[in-house]
């Protein structure tokens, strides 16, 4: 029974769309670093993190949903709970986080395709 539980447990996690429900931890111990989930999401949303900052805690909680994984496969029972809801949580902030970055790069190309549209009606008036 435990060997499914285990299997179920990865399925979940490697799943696609498992993380829709799950909820962001405040913080996680990602590498031996304390990552506060909350803090940088809230900071990405108003703008005030810088990008290579971004690009760390992704690598961060890649690198923890892999750790998880592992100790999925070897958890005992009662250690697959926690552990899935900890790399689930870490899942869906990486989400977030990738989402944030579209939708900045989605806006960026929107400026830009303005300004080049404001710069040809230019050229066309003369």
């Amino acid at each position: 029974m435990l060997e499914e539980d285990r299997k179920a447990a990865l399925a979940r996690l490697r799943s696609p769309m498992g993380y829709v429900s799950a909820s962001i931890p405040d913080k996680l111990v990602c590498q031996g670093e304390e990552v506060f989930l909350h803090d940088i999401l809230d900071k990405v949303a108003a703008g005030e993190i810088r990008e290579a900052e971004v690009t760390r805690t992704i690598s961060l909680l890649r690198s923890f949903v892999k750790e998880v994984e592992e100790k999925i496969s070897e958890a005992a029972e009662e250690e697959l709970g926690p552990l899935l809801k900890d790399g689930l949580g870490a899942r869906r902030a990486l989400k977030r986080l990738g989402s944030n970055r579209r939708e900045e790069h989605v806006h960026e190309r929107i400026v830009d395709d303005a300004k080049r549209w404001i710069g040809f009606s230019k050229d066309i008036k003369g």
